[in-house]
């Protein structure tokens, strides 16, 4: 591959790396704007941990628990969550903080910093880590300036 190529190979590569990052911190305002727009009509209440529920694979096992509160209007609400860990938690009976839509109560998250920003953060910093990647990797694989292949620089006559 002559060295020509090789910088076109490279500066594609940073810019599939500038795109990839974009498409991340989009993603990450995606889910602020979402989260804001949940917190804004979201009701808080106590729930229990009444159960969990696991999926296996091969290697790990994800749990998942299962929350159980009542609304505003008197409606006990048994929700799993969305999000699980490789860990558990909360034992069964814990009290925990949640937040849900008086309009559509099984929409609900645990209220903890974690279960509201953590994908728009995360999305957020592999965004700018790729963005940032992707911008130093172009620069480096940008076309030398002509007066650095040799050429004398020009001067311009004074007036």
């Amino acid at each position: 591959m002559s060295n020509n190529s090789t910088d076109r190979l490279f500066r594609g590569i940073a810019i599939g790396f500038v795109i990839i990052g974009l498409c991340l911190l989009f993603a990450s305002w995606l889910t602020y704007y979402q989260t804001r727009a949940f917190l804004a009509s979201a009701v808080s209440t106590t729930a229990q941990v009444i159960d969990r529920t696991s999926t296996s694979t091969v290697k790990e096992t994800t749990y998942y628990h299962v929350i159980q509160f009542t609304t505003d209007d008197d409606k006990r609400i048994t929700v799993t969550m969305r999000s699980g860990s490789r860990g558990w938690d909360y034992q069964i009976g814990s009290s925990v903080p949640m937040l849900y839509l008086p309009a559509d109560p099984q929409h609900a998250m645990l209220d903890t910093f974690g279960a509201r920003w953590f994908a728009s953060i995360a999305f957020g910093v592999m965004g700018i880590g790729f963005s940032g990647m992707g911008m130093l990797a172009f620069m480096q694989f940008r076309p030398l300036p002509r007066q650095a292949i040799g050429q004398p620089k020009q001067r311009r006559a004074r007036v």
